[in-house]
């Protein structure tokens, strides 16, 4: 699916088409996928879980937040964070945890992102990240 305006009916589709064995994908999985980004579900939705709940199917279960120490989560933002900048998009990147973990520990992301001495991204700095992950034949042409 390219970039456009979704209808809520395509941005489930686009869960139940990516799902397997009866399961949703993840967020992660969403994330790279051709189709409709997180950040999209995520405005549309206002989370993942009630994205994946609309579409038909019980959000997975990851490891609790309760697992997680503040600590713990602290010194993962800033591992996974980039020139000290963190985005929503490195989150789900990496194998640590979900943004919304962040977001339920933390009142919200921005507030973790505060939390852990980050800095809250920009447009520039989240076009920069967008750049950065996207094939540059896909922005600008082969030729």
């Amino acid at each position: 699916m390219s970039h456009q305006a979704y209808t809520d009916d395509e941005l489930l589709d686009w869960i139940q088409t990516l799902s397997e064995n009866g399961e949703p994908p993840t967020s992660a999985e969403i994330q790279a996928s051709e189709g409709p980004s997180y950040t999209t579900y995520f405005r549309r939705f206002g989370s993942w879980n009630r994205a994946v709940k609309a579409a038909g199917f019980e959000p997975r279960t990851s490891v609790s937040i309760k697992e997680y120490t503040e600590q713990g989560l602290l010194d993962w933002a800033r591992a996974v964070a980039d020139d000290g900048t963190l985005t929503r998009s490195q989150m789900l990147k990496s194998d640590g945890p979900h943004p919304e973990t962040y977001t339920e520990r933390f009142g919200s992301w921005h507030d973790a992102v505060e939390a852990a001495g980050l800095d809250r991204p920009t447009e520039i700095t989240t076009l920069a990240h967008t750049l950065r992950a996207t094939d540059p034949e896909e922005v600008f042409g082969d030729g």
